[in-house]
């Protein structure tokens, strides 16, 4: 009888719940369909904008990534050059200290000189640093009873010579004794000597000049170029000037222990 009564489109209560008629039904299905948004994929125009972002992300981070290898390279070549010079100082200074006890032996020159450089092979503009100095671990170049009869390693002495030579800063050592031929004269008149024996090690690459000073007392700082007048054994301290990629570096060393 409840459902006699039940109007189409109207609910009523039948038993122990509501029932809808078969119109209302419908209605709900259409209002519910039509509260939902329809789904449809990117439009051509969206695409072309998101790619055009996202390449231009790209190469801005290429750019940055580029720019962060190129730091890290010239940060280490800096490293490089800085540890060189580093090197090469504490070997001009280690030179110079063992060249120190020399001026106590009866070996004919000073321990520290300046001397021109053969043939003009260089730029520098105070020639070349040419020490006597104490060999080391001289019993390792020889057996001892080699030793005795070699006046080279007998001596204990080695000659260390400092050049500029194609942009580099050349360190040449030699084993030397009194009375033994002047490897850079014998060099510059183009016959045999001892610097065929002499060993060169490049220490500092792309060096555009350097100039020596050395320091008398009583006369201070001789000028590049000038030569001393005298015994060497009197000279405490050297100077170098070194100009690498237009900037100038100048180290002054002491020679006194």
């Amino acid at each position: 009888m409840n459902a006699a009564r039940c109007r189409p489109a109207v609910a009523c209560r039948h038993g122990g719940g509501w029932q809808f008629s078969g119109t209302t039904q419908a209605s709900v299905r259409a209002s519910r369909s039509r509260g939902r948004r329809p789904t449809r994929g990117f439009t051509l125009l969206e695409l072309l904008i998101a790619v055009t972002l996202m390449s231009v992300l790209a190469l801005m981070s290429w750019r940055a990534l580029d720019a962060l290898i190129d730091a890290r390279e010239r940060i280490t070549r800096a490293g490089d050059e800085l540890r060189a010079l580093v090197v090469a100082f504490a070997q001009i200074e280690e030179d110079l200290r063992r060249s120190w006890p020399v001026r106590l032996l009866d070996t004919g020159r000073g321990p520290v000189a300046l001397v021109e450089s053969p043939g003009g092979r260089d730029t520098t503009t105070g020639g070349q640093l040419d020490l006597i100095r104490e060999a080391p671990a001289v019993a390792g170049f020889a057996p001892m009873g080699l030793a005795a009869g070699d006046p080279s390693r007998a001596s204990g002495l080695q000659r260390v010579v400092w050049r500029l030579e194609g942009g580099r800063l050349e360190r040449g050592f030699v084993l030397w004794w009194p009375g033994s031929p002047d490897a850079l004269a014998d060099t510059a008149l183009g016959t045999r000597s001892t610097v065929d024996a002499t060993t060169w090690q490049p220490l500092v690459e792309r060096v555009d000049a350097i100039s020596w000073r050395l320091y008398r007392p009583g006369q201070g700082w001789l000028p590049p170029g000038q030569r001393m007048d005298g015994p060497g054994d009197s000279v405490t301290g050297v100077e170098l000037s070194l100009i690498r990629g237009g900037e100038r570096l100048v180290r002054v060393f002491s020679i006194r222990d």
